[in-house]
C-alpha cells in the first residue's frame, strides 16, 4: 500500500498568512530571493457574501407589487469593484425611500432570507412625478470597506455610509475571506 500522506493544515495556513502579507505589505523589507518568488504570484481577494437592497417589483402574473431585494454585488465579485444600479420612485409625490443595504449567502431574493446591514431614510422633494430615478452605488476597496451611497438624481440629494468588514457582518464566516494564488 501506499502510505498515507497529509500536509499540517496549521503550517499551510501560516504559509498562505505569510504569501499574503508579503504581497500586501512592505515589499522593501523583503530580500531578493523573496522579492523574486512574490513577483511570481497574484493574489486577488473576492467577496464571501452577496449585498443587495431592497426594492419593490411589480409581477405582471399576480398583478401585484412586492418586495424582494435586489443584488448589486454577487459573491465571490473580485475586490476592488464597484456597480451602480437605477432604480425609480413607486408613486407620485414620493418624500422619502428607504435606503437598506443586505447580506445573505446566496442570490437570495426573499426579504425574509436576508441580513440588513444599514438603513436609513432619504428624503426627497415633493410635488414629483412616479418614476424619479434613485442610483444605488456599492464598491469595495483594497482595505476591504464597503462604500455605498443612494442617490436622487434630479435633486442630487444622497445619503452615503462606509461599512467595514468587522463591521458588515458579526459572523466570523461571513468576512471576506477568499484570495486566489494564481
Amino acid at each position: 500500500k501506499d502510505p498515507v500522506s497529509s500536509v499540517n493544515v496549521d503550517e499551510i495556513v501560516a504559509l498562505g498568512a505569510s504569501l499574503y502579507a508579503a504581497y500586501k505589505g512592505d515589499q522593501s523589507k523583503l530580500s531578493a530571493t523573496q522579492k523574486s518568488s512574490i513577483k511570481k504570484i497574484k493574489v486577488s481577494e473576492s467577496t464571501a457574501m452577496c449585498f443587495g437592497t431592497l426594492a419593490l417589483n411589480y409581477d405582471e402574473n399576480r398583478q401585484d407589487t412586492s418586495l424582494s431585494v435586489s443584488i448589486l454585488i454577487e459573491k465571490n465579485e473580485k475586490i476592488p469593484c464597484s456597480v451602480t444600479k437605477s432604480f425609480v420612485t413607486s408613486h407620485d409625490g414620493q418624500e422619502i425611500i428607504n435606503c437598506r443595504i443586505t447580506e445573505s449567502k446566496s442570490s437570495e431574493t426573499d426579504p425574509r432570507f436576508v441580513n440588513i446591514l444599514f438603513e436609513e431614510r432619504l428624503s426627497l422633494p415633493s410635488n414629483r412625478p412616479a418614476g424619479q430615478e434613485i442610483q444605488i452605488t456599492y464598491s469595495f476597496d483594497d482595505n476591504q470597506t464597503m462604500h455605498a451611497s443612494f442617490l436622487d438624481v434630479e435633486s442630487k440629494k444622497e445619503t452615503k455610509t462606509s461599512l467595514s468588514i468587522i463591521q458588515v457582518s458579526d459572523d466570523s464566516s461571513n468576512k471576506i475571506d477568499k484570495f486566489i494564488v494564481e
